[in-house]
Order: structure tokens, then C-alpha cells, then sequence
């Protein structure tokens, strides 16, 4: 009992000081990062970590992984359109590997993944607010790497690595929204001087060039404040980045 305990002390010192690791981080692509580099450090057995995310029209990505091997394991999933990550993402939290010469349900991208050197792993979900954001994925070069403390760590981990990628989208998308005001309040104001209208008309003439050239508002605006140029003298090769 008194050494359950003390694991459990040392588990929850772990994550208190990677939590102040990843509460640091200023974007989400550093936060995941951060989230790969530190997870080999927490579960024990773990070799190398990959962040599997799902985007837009469910096309699956690796933006972070810890050794370019794991690069090539994801790919492995997704070519042969078979593997942990692929089932992780949507339906089961938790996936284990144990040997991948003996894995039978995904075959194909076990022996790659052996062949790779990479024996075994373990898959969870990284669950946000609104469903599921992506898949953390561990890997070690021995089978059987993963025990019962080191698959229950990893489930822990990946709680905290999903609060943080939930909280790095958010300011990521605040920083944006901000820069964006900014920028057409900035185009707003140089199309007021030089023409002598409101804001509400200067504001009219961003938005109908947006809708003219099928670029986003903040784009146009952009623009605008970089080449000193009313909306309609910009030139049409940047048409086509899509409406706002």
C-alpha cells in the first residue's frame, strides 16, 4: 500500500511540473511539441511520441512527433489505412500494441512499423471540450515496453495534454481574432483619410472587395495596409483565398 502510494506521490509530482512546463508554451504547435518531447520522460517504457490529429474533411495529421521515425509510423497508418491512431481518433480511448510481429488486427502497418524498430505501443485519445481532438501516440523499441503503471500514466498524460492543446487553441485563436481587428481597423481608418468617408462606408469597401475577389476580410485589409492601395487597385492573382 505504502508503495502505491509513494508512485502515486511521484506520478502527481510529474505531472504538477509538467504542467508548468506546457502552461509556458505561447502557441499550439509549441505546445504540442512540448506535449511529444515531454512524454517519453513520463511514461515509463515509452521510447518516442507522435500527436495524431484529425483535421477538416477527417484527413488525419502529425504535427508533432519526437523522432522522425514516428513520422514514418503515422504514415505507415494512413497509407495501408489501418492502425491504432486510425480507430483511436474516433472510437476507442485506449489502444495497445504489445509486440507488433504478433499484432493481428492491423497487420500491414505492424510490419512496417517493426521494421521501423519499433515494437510496441500504446495509443490514447486526447479528449477536449467538443469531442475528441486527436490521438496521443507512444512507441518503444521493446515489446511489451508498456505495464499496467506505465499505460495508466500515459491515460493521465494524455488528460493533461488535451487540457493544454484546448487552452494554446484558444489563445491562438484570440491572437488571431485581435491581429485581425487590428489590421482592418488600421485599413479602415487609411481608406477614411484618403477617400474622406465614415468607417461605415470604408468598412463597406473591404467587405465588398472581399466578396468580389473571394478573399478572406482581414486579407484585404492586409493589403490594403501593406501596399497603401485602395481595395479595388489590388491585383487579382490574390483572389481565390476564400470568403470570410
Amino acid at each position: 500500500m505504502a508503495v502505491a502510494q509513494h508512485a502515486e506521490t511521484e506520478l502527481a509530482a510529474v505531472f504538477a511540473s509538467m504542467a508548468r512546463k506546457l502552461d509556458r508554451e505561447a502557441t499550439k504547435q509549441q505546445t504540442l511539441q512540448q506535449v511529444v518531447e515531454l512524454a517519453p520522460t513520463v511514461v515509463h517504457g515509452a521510447d518516442h511520441a507522435g500527436v495524431t490529429v484529425q483535421r477538416r474533411g477527417k484527413r488525419l495529421e502529425s504535427p508533432a512527433y519526437s523522432d522522425p521515425r514516428v513520422l514514418e509510423i503515422d504514415r505507415a497508418q494512413f497509407e495501408e489505412n489501418q492502425g491504432p491512431s486510425l480507430e483511436n481518433v474516433t472510437d476507442e480511448p485506449v489502444l495497445i500494441v504489445p509486440d507488433m510481429l504478433a499484432e493481428q488486427r492491423w497487420p500491414r502497418f505492424a510490419r512496417r512499423t517493426a521494421k521501423l524498430g519499433v515494437r510496441s505501443m500504446v495509443t490514447c485519445q486526447l479528449l477536449g471540450e467538443r469531442g475528441t481532438l486527436g490521438s496521443l501516440n507512444l512507441y518503444a523499441e521493446t515489446p511489451g515496453a508498456f505495464d499496467e503503471s506505465a499505460i495508466h500514466a500515459a491515460v493521465i498524460y494524455s488528460a493533461h495534454a488535451a487540457l493544454a492543446m484546448s487552452q494554446a487553441a484558444l489563445v491562438d485563436s484570440l491572437s488571431a481574432a485581435i491581429e485581425s481587428r487590428q489590421t482592418i481597423g488600421e485599413a479602415t481608418g487609411l481608406l477614411m483619410e484618403r477617400y474622406g468617408v465614415t468607417s461605415p462606408q470604408a468598412f463597406q469597401m473591404l467587405v465588398q472587395a472581399s466578396q468580389h475577389m473571394n478573399v478572406k476580410l482581414r486579407h484585404i485589409a492586409a493589403m490594403v495596409v501593406e501596399k497603401r492601395v485602395s481595395p479595388g487597385d489590388l491585383p487579382p492573382q490574390h483572389a481565390g483565398d476564400g470568403g470570410d
